[in-house]
C-alpha cells in the first residue's frame, strides 16, 4: 500500500524532476528493507526473555524502523523545495548507511545468497560511485551531487549484503574476517566522503576538497582488498547452503547461540539455601515437641472450661473466682 502511494506521489511530479521521484522510492525502500529486518529479528526474539541479546537486536531494529519513517516523513515534505534537495539527499543517505551499518556489526546472520562474481562487481559500482563523489565536489553543482549520491547509496547497501552473505560460504576464519573488515573500512570511508561533500557545500575550500582525495585512496584501498578475497573464494569450495550438512551446521549453531544465552542466565542466578537434613532422632524430637505443645494448651483451655461451667453452677462464687476464670 505504501509503495503504491508513493509511486503515484512520485509519478505526479512528472519528467522533468527525475531527481525528487528516485529520492521518494529510495526512501520507502529503506522503510520496506527495515520493515523487513524488524520482522526477522522479531521472529527471533519472540518468546525471549527481556535481557537476552536477542531482544536488544529487536530495540536497535525498531529504532532503525523509526529512523527510517522519519527519513520518510522528512522526504515527503521537503521533495517540493528543489533547492533543499542536495542537503536533504545527502542527509538521509548518510543516516541510511549508518543504520545499515549498524545492522551489518550486530552479528544477525543474513537470509540471502551470493557469489565471488557478484562480490567483484559491487566493488566496480563503489569505484564509480567514489569517481561520481569527487566529480561532484569539485564542480559542486546540485545537479552532480545528486546524481552520485543516488548511484552510491544503492552500491554501499549492496557491499554490506554480499560482504556479510558470503562469509558463511567458507570456512576460512581469516578471510572472513579480512572480508568483513574491508567491507566495514569501504563504507566508512564513503560515509565520510558524503560528510565532507556536505561541509563542501556550505563552506568550499582547497582544504576540504584534499580531504575528499584522502577518504577516496582509503576507499580505493579497500575494495582491491575485498576483489583479492573474491579472487581467494573463487579457487576455494565454497559451501553450499541447500547442503543437508550446512543446514545441519546452521540448526546447531543456533543451538549453540541459545544454550550459551541460557548458561549466561544461570550464572547469575544465586543458589538456593540448603535444606537441613535431620536425623530421626532430631525428627522424633521435634514432632514429640508439638505433641507436648498442643496437649498443654488443649488442657489449659480445658480447665478454663470446667472453672467457669462450676462457677456458673454456684449462684455465690467470690469475685477471685470470676477473675481467675476470666484470665
Amino acid at each position: 500500500m505504501l509503495c503504491a502511494v508513493v509511486k503515484l506521489g512520485a509519478l505526479s511530479l512528472g519528467n522533468n524532476n527525475s531527481e525528487a521521484q528516485i529520492m521518494l522510492i529510495n526512501s520507502v525502500k529503506d522503510v520496506a528493507l527495515a520493515l523487513n529486518n524488524l520482522i526477522n529479528v522479531t521472529k527471533t526474539a519472540s518468546g525471549k526473555n527481556i535481557t537476552d541479546p536477542e531482544m536488544q537486536k529487536l530495540k536497535e531494529s525498531a529504532k532503525v524502523m523509526v529512523t527510517k519513517v522519519t527519513s520518510l516523513l522528512r522526504t515527503v515534505k521537503m521533495v517540493e523545495d528543489k533547492s533543499q534537495h542536495e542537503i536533504h539527499i545527502l542527509e538521509s543517505t548518510i543516516e541510511s548507511i549508518t543504520q545499515e551499518l549498524q545492522i551489518f556489526n550486530n552479528g544477525q546472520l543474513p537470509t540471502s545468497r551470493t557469489t565471488p562474481e557478484e562480490l567483484i562487481h559491487v566493488t566496480k559500482q563503489i569505484t564509480i560511485a567514489t569517481s561520481k563523489v569527487l566529480s561532484a565536489g569539485q564542480s559542486c553543482q546540485q545537479d552532480d551531487i545528486i546524481d552520485a549520491v543516488n548511484f552510491g547509496r544503492k552500491s554501499i547497501i549492496d557491499l554490506l549484503i554480499i560482504c556479510k552473505s558470503i562469509i558463511y560460504l567458507i570456512d576460512d576464519k581469516y578471510l572472513q574476517q579480512r572480508t568483513l573488515d574491508n567491507g566495514r573500512i569501504c563504507v566508512q570511508n564513503y560515509k565520510e566522503l558524503l560528510e565532507t561533500i556536505q561541509i563542501l557545500i556550505q563552506n568550499p575550500s582547497n582544504e576540504i576538497k584534499q580531504k575528499l582525495f584522502n577518504y577516496s585512496k582509503i576507499i580505493i584501498q579497500s575494495t582491491q582488498e575485498l576483489v583479492q578475497c573474491a579472487e581467494k573464494l573463487k579457487s576455494i569450495d565454497l559451501i553450499d547452503p541447500d547442503d543437508p550438512s550446512y543446514k545441519a551446521e546452521y540448526e546447531l549453531f543456533n543451538v549453540a547461540q541459545s544454550i550459551e544465552s541460557a548458561a549466561k542466565k544461570l550464572s547469575s542466578l544465586k543458589p538456593r539455601q540448603k535444606i537441613k537434613n535431620y536425623t530421626m532422632r532430631e525428627i522424633l524430637k521435634i514432632h514429640i515437641k508439638y505433641v507436648f505443645t498442643d496437649s498443654s494448651q488443649s488442657i489449659q483451655s480445658k480447665e478454663k472450661q470446667t472453672i467457669v461451667f462450676c462457677a456458673r453452677k454456684s449462684s455465690h462464687f467470690t469475685i477471685k473466682t470470676i477473675q481467675y476464670c476470666t484470665v
